[in-house]
């Protein structure tokens, strides 16, 4: 069976691609591999995502890279980072459109609202 990936990277050293991290996003799965001698496949499905924290430092947006956190909706799910990867933002959008697409397929509840207490606002001021 082949997977069509929609992105690959890899881990990047000032910004060149000098790792054997190598991460991968399908229509449904996000893989990380890890490793040279003795390799490391981690995947997270994408209707299992929770949230997406993008990091960019000050080294990192001069290099053109940053650290992408996938946080997963199960709590004994590790959380996935994409690390010194290039064009992060995109990386987070893409990851979001996919991961909304395939929980919409899956038929996944949409995400509790946040309601406002009695007499005020969500933040707590009247």
């Amino acid at each position: 069976m082949v997977i069509e990936f929609y992105w690959k990277d890899r881990k990047r050293y000032f910004g060149l691609p000098l790792s054997f991290t190598r991460y991968f996003l399908s229509a449904d799965r996000l893989f990380v591999s890890t490793g040279f001698l003795n390799i490391r496949d981690q995947q997270l499905l994408l209707y299992q995502v929770k949230d997406i924290i993008v990091v960019r430092s000050f080294l990192q947006r001069f290099f053109g890279v940053g650290t992408v956190t996938v946080l997963p909706t199960d709590p004994f799910a590790a959380s996935v980072m994409l690390v010194n990867v290039s064009n992060p933002l995109y990386v987070k959008e893409l990851l979001h459109r996919l991961g909304g697409q395939r929980k919409k397929e899956m038929g996944a509840p949409p995400p509790p609202a946040v309601s406002a207490p009695a007499g005020g606002t969500p933040n707590g001021n009247q």
